[in-house]
C-alpha cells in the first residue's frame, strides 16, 4: 500500500506500492465501528471498477448510509 485518500464519508482509496499483474484478484474487508453504528458492509466501491493499481472501498451502515469508522482492516489475495 502506498496511500489511502479519503474520498469522502465512508470511501477510501486504496493505492497500491506496486500494481497487480491484472484486476484477477481478490480481498477481505473487516471493520470495528462505534457502539452506535450497525455497520452492513465494507466493499469495494460500486462507483468505481476494480483495477490493478488501486481498489476504492465503501463502508456502509444497516441503513444503507455511507459512515466513517474508526478502524478498517483489509487482506489482499493474488
Amino acid at each position: 500500500i502506498s496511500s489511502i485518500s479519503d474520498k469522502g464519508t465512508g470511501t477510501y482509496t486504496i493505492n497500491f506500492d506496486t500494481a497487480m499483474p491484472d484486476d484477477e484478484y481478490s480481498f477481505l474487508f473487516s471493520g470495528q465501528s462505534n457502539s452506535s453504528t450497525a455497520l452492513r458492509d465494507i466493499q469495494p466501491d460500486a462507483d468505481d471498477t476494480i483495477s490493478s493499481s488501486r481498489i476504492d472501498v465503501r463502508v456502509e451502515t444497516q441503513a444503507g448510509n455511507e459512515v466513517d469508522i474508526p478502524i478498517v482492516t483489509m487482506a489482499i489475495f493474488r
